[in-house]
């Protein structure tokens, strides 16, 4: 069925309990009833999109700066030049992922050492940033006859991959990248109204062709991607495929 071709991470997400928490779904197990409150049929990432013209004057000649990880965001040539979402959590985020942590993550707070230790960076970081508003930054960039002060300060914009994959296409200056380490996966999701009349055999159906085919698949071009993609590359990240398993590589291998 469509829900056993859902990619594990897309089960995950999925499985909720009454009150909408995370639940592995048990079967119900020590009374602990999971619940599907959505099926997701198309996901995307956060990720990077640079300036590449204003990157290369940044470095030298034959090595110009080069956005690899999240950990390049602290660059000091990159002070008052970042763009973020206005996003208390993914500013957070960002920083737990150049420790190599997410948000999920409960040993960053085992001592009163990492925890100054990610202060400071939080701190470091909100330095580097211009403005929280990637939109803002995105239409500065939008005229190519002229730039605007902040398309001229704003060298890197982080933001989800439905928003910055399709602006990159529109100058070859732009360049959008995913973090070697890893990042942040989202995901659209199909959900029914409690007090719907739907007709449950066809939303089967439809769940079916919306999650398992491949018919007219864009890859990540579009910013967004199939879940059968995702299924894809998880599969090959278990078969021990780096180009399944490694996060620079995604963008890659979703685009072909």
């Amino acid at each position: 069925s469509w829900w056993r071709a859902l990619p594990l991470k897309c089960q995950a997400l999925a499985c909720r309990d009454r009150e909408g928490r995370a639940r592995v779904n048990n079967g119900g197990a020590n009374g602990n009833a999971t619940y599907v409150w959505g099926v997701p049929y198309k996901w995307g990432c956060l990720c990077m999109l640079a300036r590449q013209d204003k990157l290369a004057g940044l470095g030298s000649k034959d090595h110009p700066l080069e956005l690899r990880d999240w950990s390049d965001l602290w660059h000091s040539s990159l002070k008052g030049k970042i763009a973020l979402p206005n996003s208390p959590r993914l500013l957070v985020e960002i920083t737990l992922r150049s420790f190599g942590r997410d948000f999920n993550s409960a040993s960053l707070y085992g001592s009163k050492e990492q925890r100054a230790a990610f202060r400071e960076r939080l701190e470091r970081l909100r330095q580097q940033v211009k403005t929280y508003s990637t939109e803002d930054a995105l239409k500065s960039m939008k005229s190519q006859a002229s730039e605007s002060e902040l398309s001229n300060q704003v060298y890197v914009a982080v933001g989800w991959s439905h928003t910055l994959l399709p602006f990159s296409g529109k100058s070859n200056k732009l360049a959008v990248s995913v973090p070697r380490s890893g990042t942040v996966l989202s995901a659209d999701v199909w959900c029914v109204p409690s007090a719907s009349q739907a007709d449950f055999g066809v939303l089967d159906k439809w769940y079916e062709y919306t999650t398992t085919s491949e018919q007219g698949a864009q890859g990540l071009k579009r910013g967004c991607a199939d879940i059968s993609l995702l299924r894809r590359l998880e599969e090959e990240g278990a078969a021990g495929d780096a180009a399944g398993a490694a996060g620079a590589d995604v963008l890659c291998a979703a685009n072909n």
